[in-house]
C-alpha cells in the first residue's frame, strides 16, 4: 500500500510511476539572500509533504467515491515515508480536482491528477 485516505486505500486507482512524495520547504519572511555579500540565511519553518499521483481511468461508481474522498477540505492519509521506511498519516488538504468524462455512453472517467498537502509539518 502507497497510500490510503480515511478508509480507503487509493493505491489500485494509482497508475503506476506517478505517485510522488515532494518535502517541500517553508521558509519564514526574514529569509533571503544578501545583496552585499551574497550570503543566504534566514529561518526555515518545515518541510511539508505534498504527495501527487495521477488516478488511472474510472468508472462512474469508482470516480464517485474518490471525487467525494477529494471534495473534504481536510483528510487523514496514511502514506509510505522513504526517510522513515514506514508509515506515517497526517492530515491533509486538498487541490482542485478536474472531472474529465472520457465518454458519456460508457461514463467512464478520464485520468486525472490529484495533489494532497501536509497541513502541518513534517515530524
Amino acid at each position: 500500500m502507497l497510500l490510503k485516505i480515511g478508509n480507503t486505500d487509493i493505491t489500485p486507482y494509482i497508475i503506476a510511476g506517478s505517485y510522488e512524495v515532494g518535502r517541500y520547504k517553508q521558509w519564514a519572511t526574514d529569509t533571503g539572500r544578501s545583496t552585499i555579500t551574497g550570503k543566504f540565511s534566514g529561518t526555515l519553518i518545515g518541510v511539508f509533504p505534498k504527495i501527487t499521483f495521477t488516478l488511472g481511468t474510472l468508472s462512474n461508481n469508482d470516480a464517485s467515491t474518490l471525487y467525494s474522498i477529494f471534495d473534504a477540505a481536510i483528510v487523514s492519509a496514511t502514506y509510505y515515508d522513504t526517510k522513515t521506511k514506514t508509515m506515517k498519516t497526517a492530515q491533509f488538504y486538498c487541490g482542485d480536482v478536474i472531472d474529465k468524462i472520457k465518454s458519456a455512453k460508457t461514463m467512464k472517467h478520464d485520468q486525472t491528477q490529484i495533489e494532497i498537502v501536509a497541513v502541518e509539518k513534517y515530524s
